[in-house]
């Protein structure tokens, strides 16, 4: 919710203030990035799907792991059946 009101915030700030709509769209499709990784994290606990990459993502971007560490844990986890 917070990421909604700042979007909404900075969306208000460009477009009404200083009339530039592509800053504006540009904001917005920042703040939608930021939330996409937590969405999907969210969504594949919930479904009870693993989703390993996203995962990875979630940690380099919002828990400070390295990107080092995420892609050695990548390529040297189990083999599972995908399908």
């Amino acid at each position: 919710k917070e990421g909604n009101v700042l979007a909404m915030y900075e969306l208000y700030k460009f477009y009404i203030e200083d009339r530039n709509i592509a800053k504006a769209n540009e904001t917005l499709l920042e703040a939608a990035k930021r939330q996409y990784p937590k969405a999907m994290v969210k969504m594949g606990e919930q479904l009870g799907v693993d989703l390993p990459i996203t995962k990875a993502v979630y940690r380099i971007l919002f828990e400070n792991s390295s990107a080092k560490k995420e892609l050695n844990a990548l390529f040297t986890r189990s083999i599972k059946e995908e399908f």
